[in-house]
């Protein structure tokens, strides 16, 4: 994610022959063409609510003549890729404005220097993870490099769009938060294959939440305490809130804070406190749960449909990439966003700070990382990981997470982040970036509340766009 500014019931996916029982029970090569069609049938529900035209087909298997090192569509044998750069353009997929401009100059310098080659970086910018899934399966675009949240890369995955990583080309990947390594048994957080091998490399973290004005009437006490609520309201002590509300335009996101919202309000009528925890083992819940951000239930989300469309009267817009300047232009008052681009619009490192603050409401939220992974279509394999490396270097990766005020999962980089003493602020203390993992932070535990969104499958998928597109132009 990145910041505007420069900155009835449903069916269960199942296996339905045993093609996809064999292909679902452990390591593939590949993907079986039963499981493309389903993620190419997803792909176009996509392309319809985003009201995309003609698409091309994409193949579930490659043209003829793949490169000898590739053992399957989807997996290479590393030990037979040349460690050369096989082509001087890079081709790269990443969020707006998630990088400053001086980290792919910086890059280039750096191949320059170190192999004595000129290089292209050709970039594309998306402002969310279907809009990436449709580029690549119905407009049939390649790429080398993309950035995907984390359960984009379990669909991208399941859909064979990936390629594994060669680890020993990424020496600075020991720079991460042992929390993030996919060498962690128990870490399924850097996606990796059934077999083990690695797929994707973390980029930045956050949470999802709430940005909001604080020179309208509104405190941050008030907007804890009732969260989500204040959507569904059209004035907020006093104050007129009709066009004044957005949220994002994102299928996954919004779908999940709406989640929240009627799994708490369930919770306090039927007599409980409520909690915000998932999966909550304490009385009187007793593995009763706060609804989660991957409800699967058809009855839920159709709740959670018909909500978002009693509020659209509300709404100014659903929008993503304006979160942050539309609260810095007074256009709206209170939105849900992602953590950094809402830091971004606050500008705490600088002499004047915006009247905006942001948090994670009561009710629970999500969590997610965006990582790095290579499409299958890329050729250019080594530069590709020179260029994962390179945003791992310590410094490098600093100069990043300075520039964009999101949270960075690499730990050599975190200890080099600027402090601005002269303001009174320190990145790696504020727990709007790093919640509870925040240096001397004792407040209530923030991301207990969080949840990881998963792929829930091609099925659950198309179900979830479907009643999304109903919510946009039903």
């Amino acid at each position: 994610m990145g910041s505007e500014e420069e900155k009835p019931d449903l069916p269960e996916e199942r296996s339905e022959d045993a093609e996809e029982a064999q292909e679902d029970a452990g390591p593939r090569p590949g993907v079986t063409r039963r499981r493309f069609l389903k993620y190419a049938v997803v792909g176009g529900a996509v392309a319809a609510a985003a009201g995309l035209g003609a698409y091309v087909w994409l193949s579930p298997r490659r043209s003829p003549g793949l490169p000898a090192y590739f053992v399957t569509p989807t997996s290479v044998d590393y030990s037979k890729v040349p460690e050369t750069i096989e082509s001087p353009t890079l081709h790269v997929a990443q969020w707006y404005q998630y990088w400053p401009s001086s980290f792919l100059d910086g890059f280039k310098a750096h191949i320059q220097q170190k192999y004595g080659v000129s290089i292209n970086i050709i970039q594309e910018i998306y402002t969310s993870n279907e809009e990436l899934f449709t580029w690549i399966t119905q407009l049939g675009k390649k790429f080398d490099v993309i950035f995907p949240t984390n359960y984009e890369v379990e669909t991208m995955e399941r859909a064979g769009l990936l390629l594994n990583m060669n680890p020993d080309w990424l020496p600075n990947y020991a720079n991460l938060f042992s929390w993030v390594q996919y060498t962690q048994p128990a870490n399924s957080y850097a996606r990796r294959s059934p077999s083990g091998h690695l797929l994707a490399v973390p980029y930045q973290w956050g949470t999802s939440g709430i940005g909001f004005r604080t020179d309208r009437g509104f405190t941050r006490d008030d907007l804890e305490l009732d969260g989500y609520d204040v959507f569904w309201q059209q004035t907020y002590h006093g104050a007129p809130l009709v066009g004044k509300l957005m949220m994002m335009d994102d299928v996954r996101f919004t779908f999940g804070q709406t989640f929240k919202k009627l799994g708490w309000d369930e919770q306090a009528a039927k007599g409980y406190t409520p909690t915000a925890v998932t999966a909550n083992p304490a009385a009187p819940y007793n593995g009763e749960y706060q609804w989660s951000q991957n409800e699967t239930d058809g009855t839920r989300i159709q709740q959670a449909r018909d909500a978002l469309i009693s509020i659209k009267p509300n709404l100014f817009d659903f929008n993503t990439q304006n979160q942050g300047p539309y609260l810095v232009q007074d256009i709206v008052w209170i939105d849900t966003a992602w953590s950094g681009d809402i830091m971004y619009a606050i500008r705490p490192n600088t002499p004047s700070p915006q009247p905006i603050d942001y948090l994670v409401p009561r009710q629970g939220t999500s969590r997610w990382i965006d990582n790095a992974v290579l499409h299958r279509e890329s050729r250019n394999l080594f530069l590709a990981h020179e260029f994962i490396d390179y945003f791992l270097d310590p410094q490098v990766g600093a100069t990043i997470t300075d520039w964009n005020l999101y949270a960075t999962p690499n730990a050599a980089s975190f200890d080099l982040l600027r402090s601005y003493p002269e303001y009174g602020w320190d990145p790696r203390e504020d727990p709007r970036i790093y919640s509870d993992l925040a240096t001397g932070y004792t407040g209530a535990p923030i991301l207990e509340r969080c949840d990881y969104i998963k792929d829930l499958g091609a099925d659950l998928t198309k179900t979830y766009l479907d009643a999304w597109s109903l919510v946009k132009f039903g």
